[in-house]
């Protein structure tokens, strides 16, 4: 129950990795931690509660936003919005959990094992995450990189590959404080290579900017299944969609 409690704080506090607080490294260093609990697991079923408990904890504060939409829907009261979010990071939670799992019962003899199992099953278990029941794939945790030089690197491996790059990390981070040196070599390459993409500019990639415009036409739930109100709609949109000179 400790080492659950424990599990469910540092996945709470994690969430402050995400945007708009944007505490990137919380995210490697709760990682790190979870690995150690789950080392310290003594059984699969151990491992996957903890694995639950972070994913609990990171749910929960990390979807904030949603009992706020439900604040605007006249037909559904306010604190139904709070129900739905602990409901959702019940299910959500089962990702975490199946990573960490994986991690223990093929690494509960071998940290570096451990680490290695749990980085390259973090990003699959976020990908069926996205993908199964019609998919929630809201906040990989790769997304921590978004203010920062490593996210030009997602053109090449893509969000989950940034999420296998952050609890590599952490696995890393883990490692070096258990003494492993060749983890503490990756990890002082890592942060070498995170400190010159700082100090370059912008990765040179071929320039394909362009001018974008994001159109709310304000169509209330009311409104827009409403028989003929579709040519209303188009219409918005049209003007919303003009540029100045009437283009």
């Amino acid at each position: 129950m400790k080492h659950f409690l424990i599990a469910l704080l540092i996945g709470a506090a994690s969430a402050f990795a995400f945007a708009p607080v944007g505490l990137w490294p919380l995210m490697p260093l709760a990682i790190a931690a979870l690995c150690e609990l789950v080392w310290r697991s003594t059984s699969m079923k151990q491992a996957l509660a903890i694995g639950w408990a972070f994913g609990f904890g990171q749910f929960l504060v990390a979807l904030n936003w949603l009992p706020t939409s439900f604040t605007y829907q006249a037909n559904m009261p306010a604190w139904l919005g709070w129900v739905a979010l602990a409901l959702l990071s019940l299910y959500l939670a089962v990702y975490p959990a199946l990573a960490a799992g994986l991690a223990w019962r093929f690494g509960h003899i071998h940290r570096f094992v451990l680490m290695l199992v749990l980085a390259a099953a973090w990003p699959i278990t976020e990908w069926l995450r996205g993908t199964m029941f019609t998919g929630f794939p809201w906040n990989p945790v790769g997304v921590v990189f978004a203010d920062t030089p490593m996210l030009d690197w997602a053109q090449f491996i893509g969000t989950y590959g940034l999420s296998l790059i952050i609890v590599f990390v952490g696995g890393a981070i883990w490692l070096t404080a258990r003494g492993h040196k060749p983890a503490r070599n990756a990890l002082i390459g890592y942060l070498a290579l995170l400190g010159v993409m700082y100090l370059l500019p912008t990765w040179p990639v071929k320039n394909t900017e362009k001018s974008i415009r994001v159109v709310q036409p304000n169509i209330g739930q009311e409104d827009k299944w409403r028989p003929g109100f579709s040519e209303e709609a188009a219409r918005r949109l049209a003007v919303l969609s003009m540029k100045p000179d009437g283009q």
